[in-house]
């Protein structure tokens, strides 16, 4: 089993390396408005990728190391992020403005099929801009 402190870094180091890689790939502005973002937003939230990573341990009766190394991979894989600002992701959070879907990068939609959690992707992104 894996010391909590020591799970700790490495949620840590995976973050950060999310959010540099995320904003790489944007070069650091929000993929809707274009301004520098401080932020990077997970296109299939974390929630659902915690609830992927538990049935497949529970599954595959994985340990706690290989389950955590799956949820590691699952939480801050790279190609489901993008770059946002503040303003930009809580306008998504409380649906007063979602992310069109026309703004994701092709490689979310490939992770979400990876995963099998493209619906989620249909049911939180809109086809158009919303007015």
């Amino acid at each position: 089993m894996l010391d909590a402190s020591m799970v700790s870094d490495v949620d840590v180091e995976a973050a950060r390396h999310f959010k540099v890689a995320v904003f790489a790939r944007s070069t650091g502005l929000d993929v809707v408005t274009g301004e520098v973002a401080d932020d990077a937003h997970h296109v299939i939230g974390k929630q659902p990728l915690k609830r992927l990573a538990a049935s497949t341990a529970h599954d595959e009766r994985l340990d706690e190391q290989s389950y955590r190394t799956l949820l590691t991979r699952l939480l801050w894989d790279p190609r489901n992020g993008v770059a946002v600002t503040r303003s930009t992701h809580d306008a998504h959070h409380n649906r007063s403005r979602p992310i069109p879907r026309s703004s994701l990068p092709d490689c979310a939609f490939a992770f979400a099929r990876e995963v099998g959690l493209e619906r989620l992707i249909e049911r939180d992104y809109p086809r158009e801009e919303p007015c």
